[in-house]
């Protein structure tokens, strides 16, 4: 059994430390982890982590990114996922998910598998399984998805056109 100590201060370095000891095949289960002090577990009743669907790509080898002092303006395809914390002006299509970070400034269209906006975007989404607009999104454009998850706090001004997912009717 793994046991993961987490920082009273930082759930996201104990998300990141779990999703890079499972490594790129998965292994560790949920149900393998350690259950949480009584003092955590009333915190986990009203905010519940998020799945790991919904946290970002980490930097991993299967993983681009588009640095914080960079900027890209053309066609980029990955066979993995994609995070941009820079600029990008263009198409972006990744066979995973696409995350556009706080700091990053997006005039493009994306198509992928999962697409989380944390920061400002202007274009075209087409989504297969599911669109998450963070409470710092800043989206203006169109969104074609099969699910969307906006949270408060988040500034949308979009068309959205909500489709079947893969292997629904």
């Amino acid at each position: 059994m793994t046991v993961f100590r987490r920082p009273k201060d930082s759930i996201d370095d104990y998300r990141r430390a779990q999703e890079a000891l499972r490594g790129p095949t998965g292994a560790g289960d949920e149900a393998e982890e350690e259950a949480p002090p009584p003092s955590e577990q009333a915190w986990r009743r009203v905010a519940p982590t998020p799945s790991a669907e919904t946290t970002p790509p980490t930097a991993t080898p299967a993983a681009t990114i588009v640095a914080r002092d960079s900027s890209f303006n053309g066609k980029l395809k990955s066979e993995g996922s994609v995070r941009v914390e820079g600029s990008f002006d263009g198409e972006l299509e990744a066979s995973k998910s696409i995350y556009i970070a706080e700091s990053a400034r997006t005039n493009a269209r994306l198509k992928a598998s999962e697409v989380v906006i944390a920061g400002a975007f202007d274009g075209q989404v087409e989504c297969d399984t599911r669109v998450h607009l963070t409470p710092t999104a800043r989206a203006k454009g169109q969104i074609k998805t099969a699910a969307l998850v906006v949270e408060e706090g988040a500034v949308v001004d979009c068309h959205f056109n909500m489709t079947p997912g893969k292997g629904e009717k």
